[in-house]
């Protein structure tokens, strides 16, 4: 087979940099003509939208770019790329290759993409991340011949596409449990009549109560960290950061016994709803399916088991989310408090209708965390792919 070759850039295709139309004049704005900017990228390999649009006015005070160049984002953040699937205009950000007859759009893609990496070291160690034009133009990368380029960017556009669709099918499903979550909460199962509240319109058969009146809760506290005998220990310690996924059965520290009983962290029982309670994860839930202790930015929501399902107070927050931030104090460092929380009056089905609106939420979940499972094992699958194929390390068949 033929060897793989070394390219600069501007041995591949030339390059175009692009600049902002003048946005005091309107005639130069909103035509049909897409200007694209570094937040236009998404993580697809091509550009879907764009927030904003030119003119054809405006487009010639630019630099236009044809279908098939490579767009790549070198100020600030560095490396974001899309190939162009029509003739458009980009910001001054972005650094625009269009390929010779050396090598496809679809493999450059990949071929950079692998070397990213790479790439942002040329940005150098200044305040804002920045590759200047010659720069760019100089990266080299290994370029197989033509028909294998093609043949390595049908494989990985495959694999894509598969990603894609999965994307899209999650987002659908959380659509979907997003309107379920709007009619269940505030409309219930088989309703017909419904009563004024001073939280809504409920069902005439639901009650709204505080939830100190149907929960306990606790927050959390942090051991001396001096102490190096509080930690490594076998009592699983929460914190915020780890509020991700619904059902939380592992902790990434541990404390000891002499810990938990040496500061205001208290060991929270399995079933035990979790929400953040300060900074940028407030709002975040999760529900303990194990014992563990916390730090002081969560606060826990033990049910009173005879009139609030755990998972049913989850959703409920969940639901709550946007509402819960809005709440929540403090600029610098937004928090809502335990006080706060007691105080939250939550409209209560019987715990028949409870466990019945969990029953139909959790298929939701269950098909959202599949979609994410495949979702992750194709994004393995790319990544081993592209290893393999954009280093040679792999040959592929040419017919």
């Amino acid at each position: 087979m033929s060897k793989w070759e070394k390219y600069k850039i501007h041995e591949l295709g030339s390059v175009v940099t692009g600049s902002t139309p003048k946005t005091t004049i309107e005639e130069y704005w909103n035509g049909n003509i897409p200007f694209v900017s570094p937040t236009d990228m998404k993580g697809y390999k091509n550009i879907v939208n764009t927030e904003r649009t030119v003119t054809i006015d405006g487009a010639q005070t630019g630099r236009l770019i044809p279908k098939g160049s490579l767009m790549v984002t070198c100020i600030a953040s560095i490396g974001k790329m899309a190939i162009s699937d029509r003739e458009c205009i980009t910001n001054q950000q972005i650094n625009t290759i269009i390929p010779n007859n050396k090598c496809t759009v679809d493999y450059l893609y990949y071929a950079l993409l692998k070397n990213i990496d790479r790439l942002k070291l040329f940005s150098g160690t200044t305040a804002v991340p920045i590759i200047n034009k010659s720069t760019f133009e100089q990266f080299e990368l290994e370029i197989p011949p033509l028909r294998e380029q093609q043949k390595i960017a049908e494989i990985l556009s495959s694999v894509d596409a598969a990603i894609e669709k999965t994307e899209q099918v999650i987002a659908k499903t959380e659509e979907v449990k997003k309107g379920l979550m709007q009619q269940l909460l505030t409309k219930g199962i088989g309703h017909t009549e419904f009563k004024q509240t001073e939280i809504g319109e409920i069902p005439v058969s639901w009650e709204v109560k505080k939830i100190s009146q149907v929960a306990s809760t606790m927050s959390g506290g942090t051991p001396n960290r001096k102490k190096s005998e509080y930690y490594n220990g076998d009592i699983p310690w929460v914190k915020t950061g780890e509020l991700i996924h619904k059902y939380l059965n592992n902790s990434e520290e541990k404390i000891t016994e002499l810990g938990l009983n040496n500061s205001s962290a208290k060991l929270m029982p399995v079933g035990t709803v979790l929400i953040a309670m300060y900074g940028a994860t407030v709002g975040k839930l999760t529900i303990l399916g194990i014992s563990a202790s916390t730090n002081q930015a969560c606060c826990g929501i033990i049910p009173n088991k005879d009139y609030l399902n755990n998972e049913y107070l989850y959703y409920r927050l969940q639901y709550w989310k946007d509402k819960l931030i809005s709440m929540a104090t403090g600029a610098a460092q937004p928090n809502i408090s335990q006080q706060l929380i007691k105080e939250l009056l939550i409209p209560l089905p019987n715990l028949s209708e409870q466990e019945k609106i969990v029953d139909i939420l959790n298929i939701q979940d269950e098909k959202i965390a599949n979609e994410k499972a495949n979702l992750d094992s194709l994004k393995e699958i790319k990544q081993g792919l592209m290893q393999r194929l954009l280093t040679g390390q792999v040959r592929v068949q040419i017919d």
